[in-house]
């Protein structure tokens, strides 16, 4: 065997090597969308797409490894949603606040109003008597003041809060994003079925 001969095959065993799928990426449970293993189940993306176009709710539900979280990362960019991962402790407020936290949304809690006037005077005056062998004398007088007065209003914006759902619906809607709401049966009961 010439050495030419052994160089080429090391060289094509590299490049195989390369191209081959590491066991993580084949097996396992992936953070990210499987390049070798997903399946379109059914047409499942096509109409899961289809659903998020028409601008609608969607829940997605099924037991735990299904691969719900996959097909949303597939069919929904990361850019364009805003996603909401549930656990026990959180509560509707704080999912409100995690979405208007994540489209760094600003709350303007009061707007004030001051005015202020000012006013000064400042007058000076002097003269001078002398009458001779009478009297002489001297006189100086000065006058000043200061006015000044502020008003003060204080205004909280209606309908700006963070539990305003036509608040939150308005900046949702100025964002262009989807709201995702990961894990939802890890909120407790109460929260699941609260209506408002």
């Amino acid at each position: 065997m010439s050495q030419s001969y052994i160089q080429d095959i090391f060289r094509k065993l590299c490049l195989e090597l390369k191209t081959m799928a590491r066991l993580g990426e084949v097996f396992g449970i992936a953070a990210s969308v499987p390049a070798y293993t997903y399946v379109d189940r059914a047409g499942l993306d096509r109409r899961f797409t289809y659903l998020i176009e028409q601008d609608r709710h969607i829940v997605i539900h099924g037991a735990s490894k299904q691969g719900k979280t996959i097909l949303r990362k597939k069919n929904l960019q990361e850019n364009k949603s805003i996603v909401v991962q549930c656990g026990a402790n959180l509560g509707r407020d704080r999912i409100y606040l995690e979405v208007l936290r994540q489209l760094d949304s600003q709350i303007p809690t009061e707007v004030s109003r001051n005015l202020t006037l000012g006013a000064e005077l400042q007058s000076k005056a002097s003269g001078q008597l002398n009458l001779p062998l009478v009297a002489s004398g001297e006189a100086e007088i000065q006058v000043g003041g200061s006015l000044e007065r502020e008003s003060g209003t204080v205004l909280t914006p209606v309908g700006i809060d963070p539990g305003s759902l036509g608040y939150i619906a308005q900046e949702i809607k100025r964002s262009g994003k989807k709201v995702v709401i990961e894990d939802f049966h890890y909120l407790s009961d109460t929260c699941q079925n609260r209506k408002k």
